[in-house]
């Protein structure tokens, strides 16, 4: 063989070599790039820029210190006005959630339930409202009686004309209408408290997952979830009645945490629960050895928070159509204003005695407690949010999440 022959057989094996060795490094370069640039794109992900751990959790988070802080935060009731107890405390009251005495106590027999319900009616909030209404058309109708008396063309008029007929016609229309605008209202009530149902069912059970499939692998992502978990009941409670929630934040998160939430609030203008949705998501997008049906599950939940949270605020921009209310106000008070005109006007000889003007107060009161309470109490349950027994229920998703992330400590191996 020739050293040409010899050296076209290396040529080949030579290239294959040099081109190998050009190459794999690169690859090696590439793949340790590629590494490197998913690396930081997933610290990025949890610490919220490259450089500085914003939003990891804190390396000091623990059960003991969950607890401790739920501990002082309880000692502070007196010190946020987020925490006051703001239900009411009377026996029979829907601000409140109820527990088998109260219904014990509600549900007696009638002349006992009527006996109590007369006893605490100075007290009615219901009553004291109506009164100055009540006041009202009481003077209104002596001035009326006294006219009659005093101008005897008035009480002619009067006692000829039939007020007594049309004041009459009045009462069916006015009945529908009240009847419409209160079964309206009562359901924007039911539908605003089966919303903060789910709230606390979707928190706890998301509490209860993240127990199962974070705490476990990641113990610190574990806890910061029951943390936001922890206060969420008291931000919607804060949310809705316009409560500050800030000392609340500061007082349970970690201050990188509370500093990037609170920035959201005062800066960019967010509500604190949907912010907290948005962060719920993201800790739970870091384990990456979910299983596929706990994320799913855990996606779930927050999408119920979060179409419950869409709902409550759909009831507080939309109430009834004003124009609606209004005309029942109107309609309201034209049959109220002449319903003294009938009475006096169907007492002819009558109106100078002291047992009719008696008699025509008594009328005209009852009439006026009637259906003036009917719409205020409609009035006052259209807006769903000042009756939810939020303090309760903000209790309750507070103990239940506690509940549950004790348990990252105390599950017992298999």
């Amino acid at each position: 063989m020739t050293f040409h022959n010899v050296l076209n057989l290396i040529r080949p094996s030579a290239l294959v070599a040099l081109i190998t060795l050009l190459i794999f490094p690169a690859c090696s370069a590439e793949s340790s790039t590629a590494f490197s640039s998913a690396e930081a794109i997933r610290l990025r992900a949890v610490s919220g820029s490259g450089t500085q751990p914003l939003y990891a959790p804190p390396s000091n988070n623990s059960v003991e210190a969950f607890f401790q802080d739920l501990s002082n935060l309880a000692k502070r009731q007196d010190e946020l006005d987020i925490l006051k107890a703001s239900e009411s405390t009377r026996d029979s009251s829907y601000t409140k959630s109820w527990k088998m005495d109260d219904w014990d106590r509600h549900q007696v027999r009638s002349f006992s339930r009527y006996q109590r319900h007369l006893a605490t009616w100075l007290t009615s909030t219901t009553a004291f409202s109506v009164f100055p209404t009540v006041l009202v058309l009481s003077c209104w109708a002596l001035l009326i009686q006294y006219l009659a008396n005093k101008f005897q063309p008035l009480g002619n008029f009067l006692s000829h004309s039939s007020f007594t007929k049309g004041v009459a016609s009045f009462s069916g229309p006015i009945s529908l209408l009240l009847a419409l605008r209160t079964n309206r209202s009562l359901n924007r009530l039911f539908e605003a408290r089966s919303m903060f149902g789910r709230f606390a069912r979707a928190c706890t059970s998301l509490s209860s997952l993240t127990t199962t499939y974070i705490g476990p692998r990641h113990r610190e992502t574990a806890l910061l979830i029951g943390r936001y978990l922890s206060i969420y009941g008291w931000c919607v409670k804060g949310f809705f009645r316009r409560e500050p929630d800030d000392l609340l934040i500061e007082a349970m998160l970690p201050p990188m945490e509370a500093q990037w939430l609170l920035r959201q609030t005062k800066t960019h203008g967010m509500d604190t629960p949907t912010c907290i949705h948005t962060r719920l998501r993201s800790l739970l997008a870091i384990p990456d050895d979910l299983p596929l049906a706990a994320a799913n599950a855990m996606e779930d939940r927050v999408n119920i928070l979060e179409s419950s949270l869409g709902v409550n605020k759909r009831l507080l921009g939309s109430p009834i159509p004003p124009t609606y209310t209004r005309h029942t106000s109107r309609v309201l008070c034209l049959y109220l204003g002449l319903l003294p005109f009938a009475l006096v006007g169907a007492s002819l000889g009558e109106r100078k005695e002291i047992s009719f003007v008696v008699s025509m107060l008594v009328t005209i009161g009852a009439t006026a407690y009637v259906f003036v309470g009917i719409d205020e109490i409609g009035v006052e349950i259209e807006n769903p949010f000042p009756l939810i027994p939020m303090q309760s229920l903000a209790t309750v998703i507070q103990r239940s999440v506690a509940n549950h992330i004790r348990l990252i400590d105390d599950m017992p191996t298999p």
